[in-house]
């Protein structure tokens, strides 16, 4: 009996090795497959960089099986997981067309980055602002120095929009206000010599010391350019104030308001601008009465027959032919009526009209 009772034991303990071995091979063998795994993390974005959600992700080998199914998420984000090996990350989306990146995860972790083109233009606004752009970079801002004045710089004046040209641009070094309470500044004391530009379009000569002739309202922002400029700008080369305008599908809505002071200062402004089947459109336009137009021959803060009537407008109208062609219109009108002040010892009174349009062709 012994010598079976003995083999019996031989024989538990022979299994109880082979199977603790067994499961510590099975195990290594575990941990090392999970060793070869990797991840691989992705984005999924539209031409202009948006994340786009809800995109069908399928992951292929190179016999064409499919190992994963997913969408991404709010943020564009996917990820799976995989044994080295090279895969095909195939991206779809209704509108969008199908794209599609070869990865081959060696590491631990990995990103790819999926850009899916729009079938359609995106947007009015977003074909707007490129063909803003192109247009904009046929002018380049090339000169001693350049100061630049946005929709919001000018907003956050003490009178906002309502603030003169003048007063915007003597914000800047080297630019002062005319000695008689005009329309008029030096830059870099030199009168007059600044060339006006809108859009890259260069202008008459609009160099007035009365009437204003354009009023910051419409500008979506602002540049003087001076210094030493290039043959380019032609002979007005005190200065170059060069404005991009606002137009519909970047700064659309409606807005009415009335602005008013000392002096009888009345101002009243709209504003109207719109972006739809293939058009864009802005006008704008104010009105300005004040009894302070002109520099008066009198002391004190109230002038002798010194009422000032003044009304800009202006309008942006373009029509969209395809994504990268339009054609724009931008016309103008500046009238300006202004009292000439009399002292209060000498008889008799004049008045002075001025009146100043700006058509631009497109």
């Amino acid at each position: 009996m012994e010598p079976v009772i003995a083999m019996s034991r031989f024989v538990a303990l022979l299994l109880g090795v082979m199977l603790f071995t067994g499961a510590s091979w099975a195990d290594a063998a575990l941990h090392s497959s999970a060793s070869t795994l990797s991840t691989v993390a992705g984005t999924i974005s539209d031409a202009l960089g948006r994340p786009l959600a809800k995109v069908d992700v399928r992951v292929q080998t190179s016999n064409g099986a499919i190992v994963a199914r997913m969408k991404s998420d709010n943020r564009g984000h996917f990820s799976f997981t995989a044994p080295a090996g090279v895969y095909a990350i195939l991206a779809h989306k209704t509108g969008f067309k199908p794209a599609t990146a070869i990865v081959s995860p060696a590491e631990k972790k990995q990103r790819v980055e999926i850009s899916l083109e729009a079938l359609q233009p995106l947007t009015l606004e977003m074909t707007t602002r490129q063909l803003n752009r192109q247009r904009n970079d046929l002018s380049p801002e090339t000169g001693g120095s350049v100061y630049r004045f946005t929709s919001k710089n000018i907003e956050e004046l003490p009178a906002g929009q309502n603030t003169s040209l003048r007063d915007v641009l003597t914000q800047a070094p080297g630019v002062t206000q005319d000695g008689f309470e005009n329309g008029g500044f030096h830059v870099r004391g030199v009168d007059g010599q600044v060339q006006y530009r809108i859009n890259g379009v260069m202008l008459p000569d609009l160099n007035s010391t009365v009437a204003p002739v354009f009023n910051p309202r419409f500008a979506h922002s602002i540049a003087l350019l001076d210094g030493t400029l290039p043959a380019q700008f032609g002979y007005r080369t005190a200065g170059v104030i060069d404005i991009h305008t606002k137009s519909g599908c970047t700064n659309g809505g409606s807005e009415v308001s009335v602005y008013g002071g000392q002096r009888a200062t009345y101002q009243p402004s709209f504003e109207l601008g719109g972006c739809k089947n293939g058009w864009d459109y802005y006008l704008t336009g104010q009105y300005l009465q004040d009894d302070l137009g002109v520099q008066p021959p009198t002391k004190g803060p109230r002038a002798n027959h010194d009422l000032t009537q003044q009304g800009q407008g202006f309008a942006y109208l373009s029509r969209f032919l395809n994504p990268t062609t339009r054609v724009t219109l931008m016309t103008g009108l500046a009238v300006g009526y202004f009292q000439i002040p009399t002292n209060d010892n000498l008889c008799g009174s004049s008045r002075l009209r001025v009146f100043r349009t700006i058509h631009l062709q497109p």
